[in-house]
């Protein structure tokens, strides 16, 4: 989803018209792309209140930690944070046209998940433990 908010409002008005065609079909869902520039945030809450299949993360939207690891900047946290608690699914893009190891990428969600307040004990074992698969 590109930074600039006056294509993010245009998109979320397209999809608006595409429920409304569809009659607020119950099968319609939406995946967000997120890459390195997000649209302000009143963008994404309005999706919460919509039935996101899933969020695809761009590798572009990582930043490298001290140690070399991939992050996600605070803002792209607190997006996903939010997304977490609908249980949506996380797609890890890497970069258009490149092959790119996206392991990293993984451990590094499944971290956001396992320490993240929406999962009970059960299912943060789980994660932690097909982290290591």
């Amino acid at each position: 989803m590109p930074g600039d908010n006056v294509l993010a409002e245009k998109l979320f008005r397209r999809f608006m018209d595409l429920k409304q065609i569809t009659e607020g079909c119950l099968q319609l869902s939406v995946v967000l792309a997120i890459g390195p520039d997000l649209p302000n945030t009143a963008f994404f809450h309005r999706f919460l209140g919509e039935k996101v299949f899933g969020i695809q993360l761009c590798t572009s939207a990582f930043i490298s930690n001290s140690k070399g690891y991939p992050t996600l900047p605070q803002a792209h946290q607190t997006v996903v944070k939010n997304f977490m608690k609908q249980r949506c699914r996380f797609i890890i893009a890497p970069k258009f046209g490149q092959q790119e190891e996206v392991t990293k990428h993984y451990h590094y969600i499944c971290f956001l998940f396992s320490s993240h307040d929406t999962l009970d004990e059960e299912e943060k074992q789980e994660v932690t433990y097909r982290n290591y698969l």
